[in-house]
């Protein structure tokens, strides 16, 4: 990935407004600005929480003395830097007041030096929201929004139901639960994810301690060498729990490693949990290649199960061929794979939230927003555009049974996926899971600083190593699309305590190209709850569920769907020692290898359950 772009993104340095504020802008309006663009606020202010913390706030709105409705945008990046640059304007001049707020212990705001995302992000969300709605230039009808951290803001104030919020535009928001962002949802830690984003996110901490000029310059020296290093300094270091240039700057750190289960630490700012105090509309939008998508599916069956009639009614999602770092651009293609036209969210979300804004904050009625279907998908492959009353669209659970003559990791032919269950007793598939020698990560849902690109990848380097299985079906003899979550069913045994099993759903062309669709993973110990792991018995043969996140994917004809199986995902996922140790806590000589072994037969049929909507197996 490119460093300067990654760092744009998250609001370092003096791109951040380019990027950053022009995805935002673009999403809002369909049009890119210069930053020159961007109007001076009308009044900046310290606006005061419940506990007497104050947050650095500007307020943009139309001249004059009249009274708007209001939009709130809340960012840990810097309201100068960050901020929507071409979106604010737009806005202004469609009758909007724009409020746009560093929150609490960042940049311009009060807090101290010990910054915390998440955890106070929905009680402060719900004051600056009320204090919006006071104010003489307010209609005190509000509307929240953001993208990224911004859209876990939007979340985390909807939660906290306050009265004056009237609707919501969450975009790839980074934030639903303990297994969206610090954790994956089979416990495997989001290591690069987390890393890379408090590696490029600590000199404004820096700047805030009680230190020394001389001791701030050392501790920025830290934090540009581990940037600069990351994958030396920081993915390889171990333990994980102490890495200097981090546990020196950022305490929350070592606290997200000791809660390394599914905890009340996690759970009272758990979004799905909360659901039911949502009283608004939304409108959340994410992407199939979003390190964060995992939770848009757990939100949308929260809202379904647990929310008011009206929430239920006016909810809507759409889903797009987009990355964390596409997203608010034109961009058409991931990893050089083209979507084509119409396919970037820009194109198909651009301008459509003022629409949303005016619709349910103003007494206007917009038709775009009032024919809105529940779901709009794009089903990847197909390169189309669909639209859905409910998610997923109603798919056939179709099973596909993993088979082989016992050396799935030693050719791409053995290992075969069929729609028949195995009849008779067929030798395991095995290999050696080395944590001294992970399998590197390749594409998917991550944002790693200084490792491989997210989003699409060809899978065939990792698929010819011997610690990868490859399973395949044969060329299909016509179109096959899925839309949901696929299920794999794994039989397992390990001569380790507690290990790792990871999983990709792959798309394999005709000329051999093998390109990642999907992915999950779960950590042994995890294997039956999240809040209560157990360790295994060495040996002993265990049945693990896999959840392969969401996607909409069509598989052409003459196309084999392929299924890669192994033990690590590295530098996105930590390792597992493989010694039953809490892994963050795991020194080098804790690192030993495991002998991995999988199952497939009538006693132990390991499978992958397919959500297919069109086409037959």
């Amino acid at each position: 990935m490119d460093r300067r772009r990654f760092l744009q993104f998250l609001g370092v340095g003096a791109g951040a407004a380019a990027v950053g504020g022009t995805a935002f802008g673009n999403v809002l309006t369909g049009g890119a600005a210069a930053a020159s663009d961007r109007p001076e606020p009308r009044e900046s202010v310290m606006v005061e929480m419940r506990d007497g913390v104050r947050l650095a706030t500007d307020v943009y709105r139309p001249s004059g003395d009249g009274s708007y409705p209001t939009l709130v945008y809340r960012t840990p990046y810097g309201k100068d830097a960050s901020a929507p640059v071409t979106g604010i304007q737009p806005a202004v001049e469609r009758g909007f007041a724009v409020v746009v707020q560093d929150v609490r212990g960042r940049f311009a705001s009060e807090g101290g030096a010990d910054w915390e995302p998440v955890f106070e992000e929905g009680p402060d969300g719900y004051d600056t929201i009320e204090w919006a709605a006071a104010q003489p230039w307010s209609t005190g009808s509000v509307g929240m929004l953001g993208l990224s951290y911004m859209g876990m803001t939007t979340w985390l104030a909807a939660v906290e139901d306050p009265p004056s919020l009237e609707a919501i535009l969450p975009q790839i928001p980074s934030w639903y639960d303990y297994d969206q962002l610090g954790y994956q949802s089979g416990g495997l830690l989001e290591m690069g994810n987390l890393l890379s984003w408090l590696a490029t996110n600590s000199a404004d901490t820096v700047a805030r301690l009680d230190v020394s000029a001389a001791e701030k310059e050392s501790l920025r020296n830290g934090l540009d060498d581990l940037v600069a290093n990351v994958h030396e300094e920081g993915y390889e270091q171990l333990p994980l729990t102490d890495i200097p240039q981090i546990n020196d700057v950022v305490p929350f750190w070592k606290r997200y490693l000791h809660h390394y289960t599914k905890d009340e630490y996690w759970n009272r700012v758990s979004i799905p949990q909360q659901i039911g105090s949502v009283s608004v509309p939304i409108l959340h939008v994410g992407g199939w290649y979003d390190a964060f998508k995992g939770g848009m599916s757990d939100v949308y069956d929260a809202i379904e199960s647990e929310a008011d009639e009206d929430v239920r009614e006016n909810h809507h999602m759409i889903m797009g061929p987009w990355t964390h770092l596409t997203y608010g651009t034109d961009t058409t293609a991931i990893g050089g794979h083209e979507f084509g036209e119409g396919s970037s969210s820009q194109a198909a979300v651009a301008g459509l939230a003022l629409d949303w804004f005016d619709h349910w904050l103003t007494d206007s009625t917009s038709e775009r927003v009032a024919s809105l279907p529940k779901v709009r998908y794009f089903q990847m492959g197909e390169n189309e555009w669909h639209e859905a009353d409910e998610w997923p669209p109603s798919p056939t659970r179709t099973d596909l049974y993993l088979n082989s003559g016992g050396d799935a990791g030693a050719s791409a032919d053995d290992g075969t996926l069929e729609r028949d269950m195995p009849l008779e007793r067929q030798p395991a598939d095995a290999y050696t899971y080395d944590p001294r020698d992970p399998v590197p990560t390749k594409g998917g849902t991550a944002v790693l600083l200084q490792a491989d690109s997210p989003g699409i990848s060809d899978q065939s380097e990792v698929e010819g190593r011997s610690d990868v299985l490859v399973y395949s079906t044969p060329a299909l003899d016509g179109p096959v699309s899925v839309a949901g979550r696929s299920e794999l069913t794994l039989f397992v045994s390990s001569s380790a305590p507690d290990t790792d099993f990871t999983a990709k759903l792959v798309d394999v062309h005709p000329d051999g190209t093998a390109l990642n669709v999907a992915e999950g993973g779960v950590r042994t110990r995890f294997r039956d709850s999240l809040a209560e792991p157990e360790l295994m018995e060495p040996g002993s043969v265990q049945e693990l569920s896999i959840r392969i996140r969401h996607t909409a994917h069509t598989f052409d004809a003459g196309h084999r769907i392929r299924l890669d199986v192994t033990s690590s995902n590295f530098p996105r996922f930590d390792r597992n020692p493989n010694t039953g140790v809490v892994p963050a806590t795991a020194n080098e000589s804790d690192l030993t290898t495991a002998d991995q072994r999988v199952y497939h037969d009538e006693d132990r049929p390991s499978r992958i359950a397919l959500p297919v909507t069109e086409g037959t197996l």
